[in-house]
């Protein structure tokens, strides 16, 4: 490598290209879908009833549990208090034999069809998928129904 000269005034602007990149606040990127209507992509805090194996349909083998709804996002508060079904696609959320009491989080997806007579790009209906559960049960704390 040759030695070279560098101009304070080179010097200045490479410095100041270096910190512009070094201290750029990091990109927030928001969901600008509105929430109201609700619509694909919402996502519910619910508490579980109980859980069973589905045997046919497009979650064959599939865990499903019944919740009941204890958070919402805005335009699905009628959902607050009503039971529903959830699927656990990754097998890891509702694997414990008993899940009663489990605080768990459900959002609104689309998956590939595991039903036998289901074409190979056939897809799920929009339902509440499984995408995270808390450690232990009867974790949250949710107010008792009046």
């Amino acid at each position: 490598m040759k030695d070279f000269t560098l101009t304070e005034e080179a010097a200045r602007k490479l410095k100041r290209l270096i910190n512009q990149d070094k201290y750029q606040p990091p990109r927030r990127y928001h969901n600008t879908r509105p929430f109201e209507g609700g619509g694909a992509g919402s996502l519910l805090e619910c508490k579980v009833v109980s859980i069973a194996e589905a045997v046919s349909g497009p979650y064959t083998g599939l865990v499903v549990a019944t919740v009941t709804v204890k958070g919402s996002p805005p335009g699905q508060d009628d959902l607050v208090s009503t039971e529903l079904e959830v699927v656990d696609h990754s097998g890891c959320i509702l694997d414990l034999p008993v899940m009663t009491g489990y605080t768990v989080w459900a959002a609104e997806m689309v998956f590939l069809s595991l039903d036998a007579t289901a074409a190979c790009d056939e897809k799920t209906p929009i339902h509440w998928a499984a995408v995270n559960r808390c450690c232990s049960a009867n974790s949250g704390l949710y107010a008792d129904p009046c």
